[in-house]
Parts: C-alpha cells; structure tokens; sequence
C-alpha cells in the first residue's frame, strides 16, 4: 500500500496542495472509509479516492464508424445517381410505373404521362431517382424507345412546353429556334 500511495503521490504532484505539502517537516496519511486516502500536511489536505487508487485497464477503443453522405439534399432535387438515397416515395414510384405500363398497353397514340404537382413537392426526384431508375430495374417492353422531357415552366410555362415536346417529336434539341 505504501509503494502504491507514493505513486499516486508522484502522478498527483501537479496538484497545488500536494505541491505544497512536498517540503513538509510532516505529512499525514489516513485510510478513509471505503478505502479512500487523507493526506494532510502544512495547512493542505487531499483526499484520493478509492476510485483513484485502482489500476483501470483503458477500455478498448470502439472502432471509427463511418458515416456515409447526407441523405437529406435540401431543395435540390434528387437525380438518377441518388436512387440508392432517395426513399419512403416507393408506392408513389410504382404508381407512376404501372400507370406508364398501362399507356404503353393501350392502343391509343400519343401516350404522355404528366407529373405535375405544386413547386417544391417533389416532382423532379420522384421521376428522375425514382420512376427513371424503376424503369431500368424493371423495363417495359417498350422503354428502350420512350422519351423523356423535363419541363421546368418558368415564366412562360406555355412556350417551355412546346419546346419540350418539339424537342421530344423531332429529336432535334433546338426546335424552338427555327
């Protein structure tokens, strides 16, 4: 114990009190209950608890877990390449896909499925990192041929949509400008 209590000492020396109590004519050391330690000397004491006394191996350290990116994108919409991010929309996607299988099984032409919706809600991640990846995953028998357009209406939402479907009819990517 007296080999143990001089360590402490040693490891406690920055201590002010013990610090003031190294050149003491007289130093007394008392067991506590519990086996907590009183040392006192030159108008100083310190108390070393009994938690302090005992050896703690230290715990292994928890490995680094690694975190992967942010799912949440703000106000930016989700694209094709953040389909393994973009979820809790699945039944809305699969509405989306049977609802186009459905134009594609029916004999009438020209076959057109709108998504529309307020500003902000959604509509753009929901075709592109949702419906666009479902479609690869699960292909109609006609999607090698289907086109897409993406409409973003601004001011002259009219004139967007035009241009949008000329560019789908003719595969031209300037139709408007002619």
């Amino acid at each position: 114990m007296n080999d143990n209590l001089h360590q402490k000492i040693e490891q406690l020396k920055d201590s002010q009190a013990i610090a003031n109590m190294v050149n003491s004519t007289a130093i007394n050391v008392r067991q506590m209950e519990q086996g907590s330690l009183l040392i006192s000397g030159e108008n100083h004491q310190v108390v070393i608890y009994q938690s302090q006394l005992e050896q703690h191996s230290p715990s292994p350290s928890q490995p680094e877990v690694k975190l992967g990116a942010n799912p949440y994108k703000g106000l930016l919409a989700f694209q094709e390449k953040d389909c393994d991010r973009f979820f809790g929309r699945e039944s809305q996607v699969q509405a989306l896909w049977e609802q186009l299988r459905d134009l594609y099984e029916q004999d009438s032409q020209p076959r057109f499925l709108p998504v529309y919706g307020p500003s902000g809600s959604g509509k753009s991640s929901l075709v592109r990192a949702g419906l666009i990846p479902q479609l690869v995953r699960q292909p109609l028998p006609v999607w090698e041929s289907a086109r897409i357009g993406v409409l973003i209406p601004g001011t002259h939402p009219l004139e967007a949509l035009a241009t949008v479907l000329a560019r789908i009819a003719t595969d031209d990517p300037t139709p408007a400008a002619k």
